[in-house]
């Protein structure tokens, strides 16, 4: 990660699948340890209890005027950013 950004967040999993709706929601394949995997027409949610990330939040409470994502992703797939 380049020297003038600092992390803030990492999208987290649960431990065990009867929590899973509390960090994920969605229809997706699987998931493994540190990834989700999708198939097509499928979706993710991670506006969930432990993975939402408030940026009104952060700008109100912080000093954070820019905010980068960073995501690996392999194929093709469609972002939606919600404020």
């Amino acid at each position: 990660m380049d020297s003038k950004f600092e992390k803030l967040y990492d999208i987290t999993f649960p431990l065990s699948e009867d929590r899973a709706p509390l960090y994920l929601q969605g229809l997706y394949r699987n998931r493994e340890a540190g990834g989700v995997y999708i198939n097509k027409g499928y979706y993710l949610d991670l506006g969930t209890y432990f993975n939402m990330f408030s940026m009104i939040k952060w700008k109100t409470y912080s000093t954070i005027s820019k905010l980068h994502v960073k995501l690996n992703l392999t194929g093709r797939f469609i972002l939606n950013f919600m404020q």
